[in-house]
């Protein structure tokens, strides 16, 4: 805590692994309904999350201060999962709903996947008038037990294994 600026630094590493069967589905049924799936299969994948976090605020004036928030992933998946057409169609979901690309795969190849991301960052302006917040940031639409099916920012996906993961949205919010 240095005076009007105030900083938090935190992050955790994670593993997730899971054995499972395919769909036999592939991204190319979605353009090609024609397209030939593959058999079902057993793989396995292995999930390594680094994630920094950096929380910063600034006060500007009583009652105004700015809001830096940045979530950092490296994230390399290993396994025969990644060689299948459920990954790239999971990864694709993801992908198709940013405004902007914030990730960068740094290896794509058999069984091996490795990328970097800016899992959230967003700027916010906070005042006694009202709070203005712009970048990738979760935007809760309601509260529900298991999922909130009105939620358009973070739709429900049946086969997300981390429930607490939200992709986030890239937007402007204005309160």
């Amino acid at each position: 805590d240095f005076g009007p600026l105030d900083t938090d630094f935190s992050g955790y590493v994670k593993s997730l692994n899971f054995f499972t069967q395919t769909s036999g589905l592939n991204p190319e049924l979605v353009d090609r309904p024609l397209a030939l799936s593959k058999e079902n299969s057993n793989v396995f994948s292995s999930l390594e999350r680094a994630r920094l976090q950096l929380s910063t605020a600034y006060e500007i004036a009583e009652g105004k201060r700015v809001h830096l928030k940045i979530d950092y992933d490296h994230q390399p998946y290993f396994g025969t999962f990644v060689s299948t057409g459920d990954f790239r169609i999971a990864k694709r979901q993801v992908e198709e709903r940013q405004f902007l690309d914030l990730s960068q795969t740094l290896v794509e190849d058999d069984n091996v996947f490795y990328e970097h991301r800016l899992y959230r960052a967003s700027l916010a302006y906070e005042s006694e008038l009202f709070d203005l917040e712009i970048g990738r940031q979760q935007i809760p639409w309601g509260v529900g037990h298991f999922f909130t099916p009105t939620d358009l920012f973070n739709p429900f996906n049946a086969t997300q294994i981390e429930l607490e993961e939200r992709d986030g949205v890239d937007a402007v919010n204005l309160t």
